[in-house]
């Protein structure tokens, strides 16, 4: 996703591919549909409405919570639905226009989409080290606190000079998490105002950026940044029943024989009766049958469902069996 009056750079596909084009307004027909509609069409609805939220150049800080450990419905460049991690879809598609992809989360430190970036960044680092004295470009800080100061500078020395540039900071509850001011270390307290400054940055909010952070669960964030008018929360669901049953699908291929063969439950069963389950439960439960032919019957199915719960709840939620059940 990049700002429409960017130009494409010179590694992205060509223009008239509508999948992985920027729109260009001038070029669209205003009294029609909304101009993101044919590149986003392909898109699961949290990510299309991102990228609505983005292109009103209100606000650049997203924070994504919810599902965001599991994959992302999306399609290839040939229109063929595949299934990738969220930090893929990020990449090859929601922010493939980006000149620099930049991941960070407290126990990686910071790493980069490609080589390009890796590179770039280096470039930059070495002419700050060579003006401060510092030696970061043999060994890149993990702390919040110092990864952002270096992160400050090299933002606002690519992003004047239109270098688009998106930051995914992962498990973002590490980072500023929820707490009472009086409980923040000096450090936790320099990295949320980093966020909170970059937030509402007017170079920040004119430039093609994007600050995204990943949570599970928006109550661990700290506060602060959730209720603040210049962030916005993007919620990523469990799939549907026709989410499921798509994926199902997708995930059986041709080996739909197989599947009956082991299995007492139907795939339209097994989408209908799977609700609350993701695409990676789902996929441990095929895989179960099809690589271990072990056979899968609504007990079988029910017993897995209340575990995988379960476990999401980290033992907190406990099915009762009743009289009715």
């Amino acid at each position: 996703m990049s700002d429409p009056e960017s130009a494409p750079p010179e590694s992205a596909p060509p223009a008239e591919s509508p999948a992985d084009a920027s729109p260009d307004p001038s070029a669209l027909d205003q009294s029609a549909s909304p101009p993101l509609d044919p590149y986003t069409a392909h898109y699961p609805s949290w990510a299309q409405e991102l990228a609505r939220k983005y292109f009103t150049k209100t606000v650049a800080t997203f924070i994504l919570h919810g599902d965001i450990r599991d994959v992302v419905p999306a399609e290839d460049r040939d229109g063929n639905r595949i299934y990738p991690s969220l930090r893929t879809f990020l990449i090859d598609d929601l922010f493939a226009a980006r000149d620099v992809i930049i991941f960070y989360d407290r126990s990686a430190g910071i790493h980069f989409a490609d080589d390009a970036s890796r590179t770039d960044f280096s470039r930059a680092l070495a002419g700050q080290d060579t003006l401060a004295g510092t030696e970061y470009e043999g060994s890149l800080p993990k702390a919040p606190d110092k990864v952002f100061e270096l992160l400050e500078e090299y933002f606002r020395l690519r992003l004047s000079d239109g270098t688009r540039v998106a930051c995914i900071i992962d498990y973002a509850e590490t980072v500023a998490p929820m707490a009472e001011a009086s409980m923040y270390s000096a450090q936790d307290r320099q990295a949320l105002v980093y966020l909170q400054k970059w937030s509402r940055d007017s170079l920040f909010l004119e430039s093609d950026f994007t600050l995204a952070l990943l949570t599970e669960n928006l109550q661990d964030l700290n506060q602060q940044l959730v209720q603040s008018p210049h962030t916005a929360e993007v919620y990523v669901p469990i799939p549907e029943e026709d989410d499921r049953r798509q994926y199902i699908d997708w995930a059986l291929d041709e080996r739909g024989d197989l599947f009956r063969t082991h299995s007492g439950v139907s795939p339209e069963a097994l989408a209908k009766n799977s609700a609350g389950l993701n695409y990676t439960q789902l996929r441990t439960i095929l895989a179960d049958v099809l690589e271990n032919r072990n056979r899968l019957t609504p007990e079988t199915l029910s017993d897995l469902k209340k575990e995988f719960i379960e476990a999401e709840a980290y033992g907190m939620l406990e099915f009762i069996e009743t009289d009715n059940s």
